[in-house]
């Protein structure tokens, strides 16, 4: 019997290390293209009314811009801060 749980804790560890050395490289690859890939999620709601049908939620277009700053190299944060202030009309210093 232990020689059972042996042989089958070995293919576990097998074929872990098979996935976290050998498929590595394929894996981060594939990792980096889901992190990095554009999702437009469409967000078209109805109009919610109370019970006497006046109008609670307006809804309204609003788009947004995101960057994460540890994403962005040391030396082109400068570059990238004044290219979206002039994208998004708002002052270098705020972005």
């Amino acid at each position: 019997m232990l020689v059972v749980a042996a042989v089958l804790a070995g293919m576990v560890w097998s074929r872990l290390a098979y996935w976290q050395v050998v498929q590595h490289g394929r894996l981060a690859m594939q990792a980096q293209a889901q992190y990095r890939e554009f999702v437009q999620l469409p967000a078209l709601r109805g109009a919610i009314f109370d019970r006497n049908l006046k109008q609670l939620v307006v809804n309204t277009t609003v788009y947004s811009a995101f960057v994460s700053p540890d994403q962005v190299a040391a030396g082109d944060r400068d570059r990238v801060a004044t290219g979206l202030s002039s994208v998004l009309g708002v002052d270098k210093a705020k972005v």
